[in-house]
C-alpha cells in the first residue's frame, strides 16, 4: 500500500451547536482524552505521507490540543459544507498526487483495521472512488445510501433532501472516503450548493464521478458502532460507554 501517495484529511472544523457547549466538538473526551485524538491515533498506523486537519471554530484551542501528531492544518473560513472543507485542505495536497482518505473528526470509534481494510480494497480494486457505509436499523441522521438493483452505489442523499421513502433505507453514509486525488480536484470544483442547506456536500461527488463513467465503490463496515457520529451529548456518552467496554 506504501507504493501510493497517501494523504488524509480529517474534518473538524464545525462548530457542534447540538453539543451546547463553547467547546469545539471535537474536543469533548471520551474515554479521557478529546475525541479527535481516538481518531488520529486510528490513522497514525497506516502510516500517511501526511495527515490534514481541516480546522474553523476556535481553532486555535484545537491545534493546541495536537501538538504530539504530525499535522498540517486549513482553515475552512465559513461553514459551509463539508464539500467546502475538503476543498480548503486542497492547497496542501501533494504535487505527485495518490489516493486521499477523508474522514470525520468526530468518529472516534473507528478502527485501524477497518481503514486498512477500505484503504486496500479501493486500490485493489482500483476504484476512483470508495465510500464506508453500514446498515443501521434507525438510519435516523444519516446519509442514506441509494443503490441501484445490483447493489452499486448510486448516490447519496443527505437526510434533510431526503424523501419519506429514502427515509426507510438502512444503508447510510459513515462519511469515509478513499478517493484519487487528481479526480477530486477536478470534482470538487463541480459541487453546487443548491439543496436544503445551501452547503456544498462533498457527498455530491459521488453521483458526480458515477455520472463520468468511472468506478464507485462501497465498503461495508460490519460493526455500526465504529462509525457513530458524536453530535450531541447523548450520543458522547454512548461514545464514551463504548469506548470504555472495548478496552476493559
Amino acid at each position: 500500500m506504501k507504493n501510493i501517495e497517501i494523504t488524509v484529511v480529517v474534518l473538524a472544523a464545525g462548530k457542534g451547536t447540538r453539543m451546547e457547549s463553547d467547546k469545539p466538538k471535537v474536543l469533548h473526551e471520551i474515554y479521557g482524552v478529546p475525541m479527535i485524538t481516538h481518531v488520529l491515533d486510528a490513522l497514525v498506523p497506516l502510516v500517511p505521507d501526511r495527515m490534514i486537519v481541516v480546522v474553523g471554530h476556535k481553532s486555535s484551542g484545537v491545534k493546541a490540543s495536537l501538538l504530539n501528531y504530525n499535522l498540517s492544518f486549513a482553515f475552512q473560513n465559513e461553514q459551509l459544507g463539508t464539500g467546502h472543507a475538503v476543498m480548503s485542505a486542497a492547497q496542501l495536497f501533494p504535487l505527485k498526487g495518490g489516493v486521499v482518505l477523508i474522514l470525520c473528526g468526530d468518529t472516534p470509534l473507528i478502527r485501524s483495521e477497518t481503514l486498512r481494510e477500505m484503504l486496500a480494497a479501493h486500490l485493489e480494486k482500483m476504484a476512483a472512488l470508495t465510500v464506508m457505509t453500514t446498515i443501521l436499523e434507525d438510519s435516523t441522521g444519516y446519509g442514506r445510501i441509494l443503490s441501484d438493483k445490483s447493489g452499486d452505489l448510486v448516490k447519496i442523499v443527505e437526510e434533510k433532501d431526503a424523501s419519506s421513502l429514502q427515509k426507510e433505507i438502512k444503508e447510510v453514509n459513515a462519511g469515509i472516503y478513499c478517493v484519487n486525488q487528481e479526480l477530486l480536484l477536478q470534482v470538487l470544483r463541480k459541487i453546487k450548493n443548491n439543496n436544503q442547506q445551501r452547503e456544498y456536500y462533498l457527498t455530491d461527488i459521488v453521483e458526480i464521478i458515477k455520472g463520468s463513467g468511472l468506478k464507485v465503490d462501497k465498503y461495508v463496515c460490519v460493526d455500526p458502532q465504529e462509525i457513530l457520529g458524536v453530535n450531541s451529548k447523548e450520543e458522547l456518552a454512548l461514545a464514551d460507554k463504548l469506548m470504555c467496554a472495548r478496552w476493559l
